[in-house]
């Protein structure tokens, strides 16, 4: 699924969080006065900062269960972008859609995605629990991949319940028999045009740590060598 995730460039005020590359520690309290700039390819504007909050925050190896973070985003709908890109989510106040592919992504670029050449912002609807057969469509496309190492974590951004009224269905797709174009079925929504952080209910960070002893690492650690 893709991300409508920016990058900051220049900055008129203050950042209470270090963005450089993908590095640095992001404060709870992610504000900033004044913003100039936003992305490659977008003119240069103002944006006044919302002040928003990280409400909770999970730090879990990587060979530990979810089954805590994951009762919380059950039943919601939600975005889910790299923790270094939240700030300038915040700064802007809105979650943008990324048509022309300029935006930076969390789960990759895709030329054939639905919900992005329908100008849509991609979510994951966890509303209700999908069908496994013929495959487990959650696994499709996995919410946490992101935070897996070497990430430095993702922030999950957890929708409003007044702003179901405008979400875009997956069965969309269908009805259109657009077939040679990618969604995940039974999982992945969209939201059309920027979503507003005033639709946002809550900010969950998930960062997911290295386990040296892990089968995960071993192999992780195999493929580095064989490509290095």
């Amino acid at each position: 699924m893709a991300s409508a995730d920016g990058k900051i460039f220049t900055a008129t005020g203050a950042v209470a969080s270090d963005v450089a590359g993908n590095e640095g520690a992001i404060s709870q309290r992610l504000a900033v006065s004044q913003i100039a700039g936003y992305n490659l390819g977008h003119p240069t504007y103002l944006c006044q900062c919302i002040d928003m909050e990280i409400s909770r925050e999970y730090k879990l190896r990587e060979t530990e269960p979810l089954d805590e973070v994951e009762a919380v985003i059950e039943g919601h709908v939600f975005h889910v972008t790299h923790l270094a890109y939240l700030p300038s989510i915040l700064e802007c106040e809105e979650i943008r859609p990324n048509r022309d592919g300029t935006l930076l992504t969390t789960f990759g670029f895709s030329e054939n995605s639905y919900f992005r050449k329908c100008n849509c912002v991609s979510l994951f609807d966890y509303r209700e629990k999908p069908p496994d057969d013929p495959l487990p469509f959650r696994k499709r496309c996995d919410p946490f991949r992101p935070a897996r190492p070497p990430s430095e974590g993702v922030a999950i951004l957890i929708m409003e319940p007044l702003a179901y009224v405008n979400i875009i269905p997956w069965t969309k797709w269908k009805d259109e028999k657009v077939f040679g174009e990618v969604v995940v079925p039974y999982v992945e929504v969209g939201y059309p045009g920027p979503l507003a952080l005033s639709l946002i209910a809550e900010i969950i960070k998930v960062e997911i740590t290295k386990d040296p002893k892990s089968h995960t690492a071993m192999l992780r650690k195999a493929w580095d060598s064989k490509n290095h």
